[in-house]
């Protein structure tokens, strides 16, 4: 697996314009210099394949040479793609994998393409089709299932309030408290401290009492309603329901936003 640390690594060489000594990489991903060491044999195995090369400089350190432009070019697109998804790499993985489809089902308003997905993953059709069968144990206890439809591809299908739920869980680390620079951006960084802006504005205003957890928790809902109401998808509120929840001083003073 190439994962945070070997993506740390490859930044560092990809900006500097000196070699870089294993004693200076080893302090800014704090291992050791033997580590550094075994993790550039493995990044040298990545770039050779992706037009680009690592040399080592006797007594100076390393250093990125790029070899094929229009190849490494290619490379550092799917970089930044996996960084929304928060791979620093295309995943190799099949827990990687697994993460990386559900992430991207999660997000996708549309059909997705069996080949095209294999394709942008490096992996066959039927190593896709085995990881797909634990995403769907992985969404099951959602009750969200796989809509498969010939020549348009797969998406998900569920109940809104499960899906928004199941997006708070894996997307925005929800029990690790990551959104506003979390590995995924539901919304942008902006709109995030805005609505969390707001949200500390109304606690102070009406002097509320919420907990670290529960303020955090607030923002990730809101964060995943906004995305989905863009896109189209909306909760249905039966009517006893809306009158309940009505009654509760949260509601008045959200209805006052």
């Amino acid at each position: 697996m190439l994962g945070v640390r070997i993506t740390s690594i490859f930044r560092e060489l990809l900006a500097a314009d000196i070699p870089l000594t294993s004693e200076y990489l080893a302090k800014v991903v704090q291992v050791t210099s033997r580590t550094i060491r075994n993790d550039m044999k493995e990044l040298e195995l990545l770039l050779s394949k992706h037009g680009a090369s690592i040399n080592s400089i006797r007594g100076k350190g390393y250093q990125l040479e790029i070899i094929d432009k229009e190849l490494f070019r290619t490379m550092l697109q799917e970089i930044f793609r996996y960084d929304e998804l928060g791979f620093g790499f295309s995943p190799h993985s099949p827990d990687d994998r697994v993460e990386v489809l559900l992430k991207k089902l999660l997000l996708s308003n549309k059909y997705v393409k069996l080949d095209e997905l294999a394709e942008e993953l490096f992996i066959s059709k039927s190593t896709l089709q085995n990881d797909l069968q634990q995403v769907k144990r992985m969404l099951k206890k959602y009750d969200i299932t796989i809509d498969i439809r010939p020549n348009y591809g797969f998406k998900l299908k569920g109940d809104e309030r499960k899906l928004r739920y199941c997006m708070s869980e894996y997307l925005l680390n929800r029990k690790k408290r990551e959104i506003v620079e979390g590995p995924i951006s539901i919304l942008s960084e902006a709109e995030t401290s805005r609505i969390q802006s707001i949200i500390m504005d109304y606690v102070k205003k009406y002097d509320l009492e919420i907990s670290d957890i529960s303020f955090h928790n607030l923002i990730v809902h809101i964060a995943i309603a906004c995305r989905r109401i863009r896109s189209g998808h909306h909760v249905s509120i039966y009517p006893e329901e809306l009158t309940e929840i009505a009654a509760e001083s949260e509601y008045m003073i959200a209805e006052g936003w």
